[in-house]
């Protein structure tokens, strides 16, 4: 029989709260023609904490490392 494997992402519903307001602010700054967004960028515009922008974009990206949140968002 083979395994299963429970592959679910578990994310905090106040992690999930953020996410639309990074991804409005990530458009924006592509629209203005960034080409690479930081989290303490993101983090500053909104006046939120550098690390917990981090901890909520490599929360929700398969990208191993340091993900750019263009990445994470796919634009």
């Amino acid at each position: 029989m083979a395994s299963q494997h429970n592959t679910s992402l578990v994310v905090q519903k106040s992690t999930l709260s953020r996410l639309p307001l990074y991804y409005s602010h990530i458009r924006k700054m592509q629209q203005q023609g960034d080409k690479y967004v930081s989290a303490a960028a993101v983090a500053q515009s909104l006046n939120l904490n550098p690390v917990l922008v981090r901890k909520d974009l490599s929360g929700v990206s398969s990208v191993e490392g340091k993900p750019r949140a263009k990445r994470v968002f796919g634009l």
